[in-house]
């Protein structure tokens, strides 16, 4: 007789702790800073700055706390999106949007370092039409450095709480190799814990 087919029962795409909606509504974490301090630096520094790091360090997630603590301070604020896999704007588009931007206002751009050097030099110099200029880059050196994130084992426990409060001590030891395994890059950390648990290797 056949061995009877067991088969693991993988978590439902609504209910995994690691789908994007969840990701998303994490917020930034770190010892040493937070959108606060990067305002408060950014306008010490003349309203033009960096946030820098690595790939999956949390340069996204304090952008969008940034953008929405000056919004809410009553900053007008244009914002543009870029990834380094997205074919780059034109410079018509680039300069439209930055004519929307008011003297008084900011220009947040996420991925500033995914435009080529040209692109980037004529939007740099455009830009200081608006009130000021705050960008995420992988590389320091486009504007001066607002602040530049980093990961760790002990941010990534941290994080799992808020995704998993009662994960348990296989999905962290997991995590932190998968850390090591992505070069600190987080979001690919979550990508593999995400397919783990839709596989049914780990459960809730």
């Amino acid at each position: 007789m056949n061995p009877p087919d067991v088969r693991r029962q993988g978590v439902r795409p609504g209910e995994n702790p690691f789908r994007s909606s969840c990701i998303d509504a994490i917020p930034y974490h770190a010892c040493d800073h937070d959108a606060a301090a990067v305002i408060a630096k950014w306008k010490a520094d003349g309203r033009r700055g960096a946030i820098v790091g690595p790939h999956g360090s949390g340069k996204s997630t304090l952008m969008r706390e940034v953008a929405a603590a000056l919004e809410a301070a009553g900053e007008h604020v244009v914002r543009r999106t870029l990834r380094q896999d997205q074919p780059s704007p034109s410079w018509r588009e680039l300069r439209d949007e930055l004519a929307r931007a008011t003297p008084d206002g900011v220009v947040i751009f996420d991925g500033a370092d995914a435009l080529s050097r040209l692109m980037w030099m004529r939007y740099r110099h455009r830009s200081r039409r608006a009130g000021g200029l705050i960008i995420t880059t992988h590389r320091a050196g486009l504007l001066p450095t607002l602040v530049t994130t980093r990961t760790s084992p002990e941010l990534v426990d941290v994080l799992l709480q808020h995704l998993l409060p009662h994960a348990s001590v296989a999905v962290h030891v997991d995590a932190h190799a998968r850390l090591d395994v992505h070069h600190g890059n987080v979001r690919e950390v979550w990508r593999d814990l995400y397919d783990r648990f839709a596989a049914g290797e780990f459960t809730h």
